[in-house]
């Protein structure tokens, strides 16, 4: 698995949508899967989730493992400050 790939599945949207859960097992609905930005930043931005029914605005990172998140060094940078959702592969930590 790669990261390219988890961008490649998140944009053309070919994944099951229905049953969408976080770690914690709250209830997660896309409503608007936000533009790729090919910039330095969150992967894509100006996204619309539902978790539990409230309604977050904000961006979204893609990570094969959740690890990564730390591993670059994403906690210290102020443009990851209004990620909404950390999608992904493996759940690590």
């Amino acid at each position: 698995m790669t990261e390219a790939f988890l961008h490649y599945v998140w944009k053309q949207r070919i994944f099951n949508t229905s049953n969408l859960q976080t770690t914690k097992g709250e209830i997660v609905e896309i409503i608007d899967f936000g533009q790729m930005d090919m910039a330095n930043g969150p992967d894509f931005k100006f996204a619309k989730v539902k978790v539990n029914d409230i309604l977050l605005a904000g961006h979204i990172e893609l990570h094969v493992k959740a690890s990564d998140w730390t591993l670059h060094k994403h906690q210290n940078n102020p443009k990851y400050n209004n990620v909404i959702l950390h999608v992904v592969y493996e759940s690590d930590t």
